[in-house]
């Protein structure tokens, strides 16, 4: 279930998400002009200035031609400027920022260039974003750990945005991306899993962020606007801060709502009955703590041909959202086939209607009415008989199927984690099976995020389906680790103390 909350969430911050809402402001000493002219001469949202000015939506080129020579009004520059902002989605700050980014990369491969005079190497590129992602910069020459380090380490600290964008432009431009080749799609799938790879080796635990990625990669292949250097940036520069920063994905999914609604809520279409083949739909939200919010998993039923059969027919991924005023659901299937749906939502009848948005095919058969049954209580005698058949089939044999449909299996009825214990050296758990506790232990240095764990956090055992294996999740932070990467040790109940097997 995890991993499907976290393939929409690129779905809406692909709406939401404008490059520079968190940042410094723009710096009035710097002409709009120059920032343009910049732009156009690093190729940054088009491969020409004739090309922008399609882009942008001019009847001619020359508009471009004459702001690249500086030949053209204020009243000009500052119709350039909006309208760049709205096509590409920046704020009024994130041209500003995308320039400094620019600028300071252009400088920093200097310093690099001096660097690899002395230590060369054929991948410098790679290698120095590992160490700008890791902070460890051990492996440079002392000039650089005490002039350059501290500049670097400070800028990821104020200015996240500037800073990711740096060093993706920097690596772009080492490794000869051109993202106006013909095929921009397999450029950006090849761009996006060279860094998802990078750091999947860096951080394997974070199981959220890996998943992120996937959402990331069904929008992208719906998605026909983007190309150029931009959307490389762009989409970079969000992978690499929801694998550095734990609360990136709840900023980025600010404007997601809560329908009136249980957590775990069971709808049928309006005044349907219950027979053979009938559907029936179960919704379960997001932790409200989490960066979901507003996200619900739905899992669609088909019943069978006695009152204790039903199969998972369907699972969507739904989020219900608000932009500038404006909200909308948006729906992800089980073969990542997007939708955009208007809605609304009777809260006092628990009724929701929606209408799929023009120009997107709906998702069927995505109902067009549902009505929950169990908010806060069944009306009928009709949805009362739902209501118990639906419940009896989670409490029996579909709590399994649904749980394997989601990607792991709880094992709380075989494995109890009856305490966590933090030191400065290792995590332990201890484990009750069958009756028998068992202690295991995890060196605090094997993962980055260890550190940041504290007893009272939520983690459970699971066996995955991917790899039939059991794992330790925290499930609010979205980390795994597998237990076999743990030592066990011996267990002493009287003393309670541990010794190593």
């Amino acid at each position: 279930m995890q991993k499907l909350f976290e393939e929409v969430f690129y779905l809406y911050i692909k709406e939401v998400s404008k490059y520079g809402q968190i940042g410094t402001t723009m710096d009035e000493r710097i002409e709009k002009s120059e920032i343009l002219r910049h732009m156009m001469d690093c190729r940054m949202f088009a491969p020409s200035p004739g090309a922008l000015a399609k882009a942008l939506g001019y009847k001619g080129k020359m508009t471009l031609y004459r702001l690249a020579k500086g030949e053209v009004s204020e009243r000009t520059v500052e119709d350039v400027w909006s309208r760049l902002c709205d096509v590409f989605g920046l704020t009024e700050a994130g041209l500003p920022m995308l320039n400094e980014a620019v600028r300071l990369a252009i400088g920093l491969q200097e310093e690099i260039t001096t660097e690899m005079a002395t230590q060369p190497t054929a991948d410098w590129s790679e290698q120095f974003a590992e160490a700008c992602i890791k902070e460890d910069y051990s492996g440079y020459s002392d000039r650089f750990g005490e002039e350059v380090v501290p500049l670097l380490k400070e800028l990821r600290r104020d200015n996240p945005d500037i800073f990711w964008a740096m060093l993706l432009y920097l690596c772009a431009k080492s490794r000869n991306i051109d993202p106006y080749q013909k095929d921009f799609k397999q450029v950006w799938f090849d761009w996006l899993d060279g860094w998802d790879s990078l750091f999947i080796r860096l951080f394997p635990e974070n199981q959220k962020a890996r998943n992120c990625v996937i959402g990331m990669r069904a929008a992208m292949r719906k998605d026909d606007s983007s190309s150029g250097l931009w959307s490389l940036i762009h989409s970079g520069c969000i992978v690499c801060r929801i694998y550095t920063e734990p609360d990136y994905m709840r900023i980025l999914l600010d404007g997601s709502l809560r329908i009136d609604c249980p957590s775990l809520s069971y709808w049928i279409v309006p005044d349907a009955e219950y027979r053979k083949g009938a559907r029936a739909w179960v919704w379960v939200l997001s932790d409200c703590d989490t960066a979901y919010s507003g996200c619900y998993v739905v899992w669609q039923l088909r019943a069978g041909s006695d009152i204790e059969s039903f199969t998972v027919e369907d699972t969507y991924t739904c989020l219900f959202a608000e932009q500038q005023g404006e909200r909308y659901l948006q729906v992800l299937d089980a073969e990542k086939n997007i939708c955009y749906y208007d809605y609304d939502y009777d809260a006092v009848g628990q009724l929701l209607h929606t209408a799929v948005r023009p120009s997107m095919e709906p998702l069927h058969p995505f109902p067009a009415s549902l009505r929950c049954i169990n908010a806060p209580q069944p009306r009928n005698k009709n949805e009362k008989v739902w209501f118990r058949l639906i419940r009896n089939f989670l409490h029996g044999k579909g709590n399994e199927m649904l749980q394997e449909v989601g990607g792991a299996v709880s094992q709380e009825d075989v494995y109890q984690v009856e305490d966590v214990m933090l030191s400065r050296s290792y995590l332990t758990l201890t484990i009750m099976e069958h009756g028998v506790k068992r202690a295991f232990r995890l060196p605090m240095t094997a993962y980055a995020f260890l550190s940041t764990l504290t007893p009272m956090q939520e983690v459970r055992i699971s066996r995955h389906t991917d790899d039939a294996e059991l794992h330790v999740d925290w499930p609010l932070l979205g980390c795994t680790i597998r237990l076999s990467e743990f030592e066990e040790l011996d267990y002493d109940s009287d003393c309670i103390s541990f010794s190593r097997l």
